[in-house]
């Protein structure tokens, strides 16, 4: 069989789960099997394939058919342009956590963070991309409690050359940080892509199943991990500003608990572009 052949019978095979993503996840399956790149496949439509190429990508078609992530099975994903590495232990980057990295690189213009913490780093996507943006970017610590997935967040680093400007530190939430460096003078920035769905909404999602629980669930209102996150910013020296993505299922619950912690301050939630509350953005400077 040719190119053309197999992503022919690819496609069609993928109409059933991903009908405006089907070309190109048979595209992306097929690259990944031949160890190439997408524009070469469709540059060489006439190649012939050996049998065992054919016989690897049916395999890879139907368990994208039976409902596995591109991301998954290719164990590679693009977050704001930059490659990743991705396995069971992490989850796959989304394009709605890109939000986060704009919005803290527009901040940087009228406030120089001393230090940035990523809360729950996973695959360690938004602490990379901010050292590969930001001007000038200060350290950057990159926690995780699973120590598989600070693992892949190492080695994501080392792929996008940026190791050198991250700490990873294994724990929950910002207990691995010291007490001079919650101490610290100088505005803080901690960004978080945290838990947040709540039970209701996990469960009525079966396909999210090929995805880490425990980045996802965040118990029976989603806010079981916030809770906690926002119980030790108390700790921290201001000034410092917190950027959380969340869900806009518990939005109206979210600014009622941040109004609880913080009195007086106002969050700033910030619209994807479908139009649903993706970010939440805190600032205390005293």
């Amino acid at each position: 069989m040719t190119i053309k052949d197999l992503l022919s019978w690819g496609t069609s095979e993928l109409q059933s789960i991903s009908p405006d993503e089907a070309s190109r996840d048979a595209e992306y399956l097929l690259a990944h099997v031949l160890k190439t790149s997408r524009e070469y496949i469709l540059a060489h439509p006439d190649r012939a394939l050996r049998g065992d190429d054919t016989a690897e990508y049916k395999t890879l078609v139907d368990q994208r058919r039976m409902g596995n992530s591109l991301s998954l099975l290719t164990k590679q994903a693009w977050f704001y342009a930059l490659p990743f590495i991705v396995s069971p232990q992490v989850l796959t980057p989304r394009p709605e956590t890109e939000l986060l990295i704009a919005l803290a690189t527009a901040r940087q213009k009228k406030e120089s963070p001393v230090m940035i913490v990523d809360v729950g780093t996973g695959s360690g996507c938004i602490a990379i991309a901010l050292a590969k943006t930001l001007i000038d970017a200060p350290p950057i610590y990159a926690i995780d409690i699973s120590p598989e997935a600070l693992l892949v967040a190492k080695r994501n680093a080392e792929e996008n050359r940026v190791d050198h400007q991250i700490n990873f530190l294994s724990g929950n939430l910002l207990e691995p940080l010291t007490h001079d460096i919650r101490m610290m003078s100088g505005h803080k920035w901690i960004i978080g892509n945290l838990p947040y769905l709540p039970k209701r909404i996990y469960n009525a999602n079966p396909d999210l199943r090929n995805e880490p629980r425990i980045a996802l669930l965040g118990g029976e209102d989603g806010l079981d991990c916030i809770r906690s996150l926002l119980a030790m910013m108390h700790a921290l020296t201001p000034p410092w500003t917190l950027f959380m993505e969340i869900d806009p299922s518990i939005n109206d619950a979210l600014v009622e608990l941040l109004q609880y912690h913080f009195p007086g301050k106002t969050p700033a939630i910030i619209c994807d572009l479908h139009g649903h509350e993706r970010v939440c953005i805190v600032n205390r400077e005293t």
